[in-house]
């Protein structure tokens, strides 16, 4: 890639994010501009204990890592896991199911394909086939 004009990549604040660091790898000037940023708002804490905790949803979907960290980051350490229990766990690819068995939360769906479209099918089946 050497001579090549640097690719324009936007994405969120943060870190860790894939095409931009294989482009430097590959010998790429790369410019990166944030254009939106992930927000934890406290008081979800709250309402998802609620909706957990009272056996009220059958599934969450996780499309991010950073939805599966910011979920776990609203209780005590450990305590998402246990909210979770009875509960499918829906992650949108390797990366996202990867974030959350990090956080001891184990994904029972994961698509083929990394789309929404593909995980709402992949969520259908599951229940489909009894999950």
């Amino acid at each position: 890639m050497e001579g090549a004009e640097g690719p324009f990549c936007p994405g969120r604040r943060g870190e860790g994010r894939y095409p931009p660091r294989g482009l430097r790898a590959a010998g790429a000037a790369v410019d990166e501009v944030a254009v939106y940023r992930n927000v934890r708002p406290e008081s979800s804490a709250r309402e998802f204990r609620a909706v957990l905790g009272g056996g009220k949803a059958d599934a969450i979907t996780f499309t991010s890592a950073s939805t599966v960290k910011n979920f776990a980051g609203l209780f005590p350490e450990g305590e998402a896991a246990g909210l979770l229990e009875g509960v499918a766990v829906a992650c949108i690819g390797p990366v996202t199911a990867a974030a959350a068995a990090e956080l001891g939360i184990e994904p029972d769906v994961m698509p083929k394909d990394y789309t929404i479209p593909a995980l709402a099918k992949a969520l259908e089946e599951f229940f489909n086939q009894g999950g």
